[in-house]
Parts: structure tokens; sequence; C-alpha cells
């Protein structure tokens, strides 16, 4: 088994849970051991950095997602 992950954008973004937050991005993560923290890690850098919200709700291509989910 290799790890995987699955990303799916919402441009238009989603009602997540009752208190109504909305997804943009929903990342889901299939991996052994644990090499899932090391992602998680990258992930959660990339989510708290300054502007990601107004990146992400940009995005026009996949690979311009890619780079935010990076860090880039």
């Amino acid at each position: 088994m290799e790890t995987g992950l699955k990303v799916i954008y919402y441009p238009q973004g989603i009602k997540w849970d009752e208190d109504n937050n909305i997804a943009y991005v929903v990342v889901g993560i299939a991996a052994k051991n644990n090499e899932h923290l090391d992602i998680l890690r990258q992930l959660t850098r990339a989510v708290i950095a300054e502007n990601t919200i107004e990146r992400i709700q940009s995005v026009k291509k996949p690979e311009e997602l890619l780079t935010i989910l990076q860090g880039n």
C-alpha cells in the first residue's frame, strides 16, 4: 500500500457543518504507518498562511491549488 491523497475543490464552497462553516477544499489521506503526520504538518503550514483563503478562492487551475497546498 502506498500513501495517497484525494483533494476535492469546491470553488463556490460548501456548507461543512451545522455551524455554517464553509469548506473550499476537502483532503482525504490514506497513509501507511505515520506518513499522514508529515502531510498534515505541511497542510497546516499552508492553511495558516495569511492570505490562503483568498488564494484558494481565486484558483483557476488544479496546479494553482497544488502550489498553495504545498505551502508555496
